[in-house]
Formats: structure tokens, sequence, C-alpha cells
């Protein structure tokens, strides 16, 4: 008994060596910069999560203020817009960031909804836009987010400019292959900034309603954003929750 103990010591430290032995071969071998810039490829940016965008608050102005204040500058009164080409304001458009009247709005894209406020220089669609409701800012290039699509529990908002820095730089860490992939598939990448607006409170969450061994996240004293890292981490990377506690 005692001569299989030792045998088997034996032949555990042989395979630690072995390992210890292949380890240094790999470390030597592969080059791990190679490692570092595909795992930080764009194309696995879906499974990251981005930073938080700007909260910006618009600021209410009055009309009649702007109207007398460029009086006093200029020493003479703002005519109002004077339509040309048979494009006509409703009489009912009201800019929603002054309150100016239709007579002093632009119809800025040829009849397809967009109107320009000559008084306050806003652009809003008089349908669509609800000027009461906060922007969401690009946190990198400082544009305001568009509203790409709407799902059951979230919102998702898209930085479409171009020209955005988070946009450029994920451009330039695609590989030649990666970039004529880009090229005939764009869907499978994310080199935008994105963020999704969550419309569910999980913290609230109606438990006769849940599968059973559910429970109520009401409790907890950490905001949606780190709800949503836990998810991602768990279930997008999969890691073992110990492994989450540990990244957060």
């Amino acid at each position: 008994m005692n001569s299989i103990i030792s045998y088997l010591l034996l032949y555990n430290q042989f395979l630690i060596s072995t390992i210890r032995q292949l380890i240094m071969f790999i470390v030597k071998t592969i080059p791990l910069n190679d490692f570092k810039d595909n795992h930080f490829s764009p194309k696995y940016q879906k499974f990251t999560v981005d930073a938080l965008p700007i909260i910006k608050k618009p600021e209410k102005l009055n009309y009649k203020i702007l109207l007398s204040e460029y009086q006093s500058k200029n020493g003479k009164e703002l005519k109002p817009v004077k339509s040309r080409g048979g494009k006509s304001v409703p009489s009912d458009a009201i800019c929603p960031r002054c309150g100016a009247l239709h007579n002093y709005l632009y119809d800025n894209n040829g009849g397809r909804g967009q109107l320009l406020c000559k008084i306050c220089n806003f652009r809003f669609d008089k349908d669509k836009e609800n000027f009461s409701s906060n922007t969401l800012i690009c946190p990198y290039c400082g544009c305001a987010l568009l509203k790409k699509k709407s799902r059951k529990f979230f919102n998702i908002h898209k930085c479409v400019n171009m020209k955005c820095p988070f946009y450029l730089d994920s451009l330039k860490k695609l590989s030649p292959e990666e970039l004529e992939e880009f090229k005939n598939n764009k869907y499978r990448f994310k080199l935008h900034y994105i963020y999704r607006e969550l419309t569910i409170d999980f913290f609230k969450v109606d438990l006769s309603s849940m599968p059973k061994g559910s429970f109520s996240l009401i409790f907890r004293k950490f905001p949606h954003h780190v709800m949503g890292l836990c998810l991602t981490y768990h279930v997008n990377l999969g890691l073992s929750t110990r492994a989450t506690t540990r990244a957060l």
C-alpha cells in the first residue's frame, strides 16, 4: 500500500513538472499582444458595457424676452418668416423650446415634418418631439443620441455621429479581415456608442407574476446600472457568481 502511494506521489510530481514546462512553452511561443488585440476587437464589443451617457436637461426660453433682446441689440424687430414655394407651417405649430408661434417657424426639410424656430434656432418635429424630456448625450462626442429601437423592457439609443471618437477608435482596431467583413455584414459589429435605457423597474417586480424561486431586489441599494453589469458579466460573459463579484 505504501509503495502505491509513493508511486502516485512521484507520478503527481512528474505531472506538475510537465504542466510547468508546457506553461513555459506557451508563454514563450504564443505572443500575448495578439491575444490582447483579438480580445479587445470591436467584433466582441457587443459583450461590453459602455460608459453612461450624459443627461442634458433642456433649457426653457421665452420668445417674448428673446424678441425684446434682439430689438435692443440690433435696433430693429425680428421679422416673421415669409413662406416660399408653398411650404407653409401649420397654424397650430408652436416651438417647444421658447413658445414661438407658427409665423416664426421655418419648414426645415421640405414638408417632411422638421421645423426650425427663427427666434431660438431650435429644430424639432411637430408630431414627435418631446422637449420636456431629458436628452441623452454621447459621452465621447457630445452629440445627442438617436433612439433606434424599442423593445419590451428597454430602448436602444445610438450615437450616429460618424466623427465620434468612440466610432473612429473602434474602426481603427479592426484588422484587414474584420474590416472586409464589416463592409459586408455591419450588423455583426458594434462600432458606435450604444446605450440601453431600461423601461422596467426590476426592484418593483410583482412576485406573483414571476416563476417559482424568484425574489424581489427591492432591498438592494444599488442602481440599475450595477444590475446591468451583473447580468452582463454573469450571462453574456459566462462568469461565475464569484468571478462576477471580483470583477465588480
